[in-house]
């Protein structure tokens, strides 16, 4: 037996391996160009965007924030402040809402005769947020709506 059938299905040998690092090294290098080329950078993107915090009572504030913290968690706490929410993370999920200006889950509010199955969801131009408001990230001119009603999906 000779070397050459010896090594006859051995294994792929090192063209596949440096074409995947070709592959992965011209992605990395155009994703870099392009950034440099167009100079937007996520931190300097601002929308405009309207925020409507419905406490199921009657009572519902509207704002309207132009801020680069583009998220629906970000409009929150420019609306709110950030001390004004009491939220929890959960790995690979984002920020669970529990409480916006003292508004709790699950904890009894005037003018709602049965708040245990009430909680803080929201929606983006009137479509129940899909993904943790952390996640979601707006365009401008949309229109956030906090909502603190029963849960739709218990």
């Amino acid at each position: 037996m000779t070397g050459e059938e010896g090594s006859a299905g051995a294994g792929l040998g090192w063209k596949p391996i440096a074409i995947v690092l070709i592959f992965v090294c011209a992605m990395l290098g155009g994703l870099l160009a392009y950034n440099e080329m167009t100079g937007v950078d996520l931190e300097d993107i601002e929308v405009t965007a309207t925020n409507k915090l419905d406490y199921g009572n009657g009572t519902v504030v509207e704002d309207i924030v132009a801020t680069t913290n583009y998220t629906v968690l970000g409009v929150l706490e420019e609306v709110a402040g950030y001390e004004n929410i009491n939220m929890t993370y959960y790995e690979g999920l984002g920020y669970l809402i529990n409480s916006i200006n003292g508004v709790k889950n699950g904890v009894e509010v005037t003018g709602i005769d049965d708040t245990s199955n009430y909680y803080w969801q929201y929606y983006v131009n009137d479509v129940l947020g899909p993904i943790s408001a952390d996640r979601y990230a707006l365009a401008d001119g949309d229109v956030v709506e906090w909502r603190f009603e029963e849960m739709i999906w218990g």
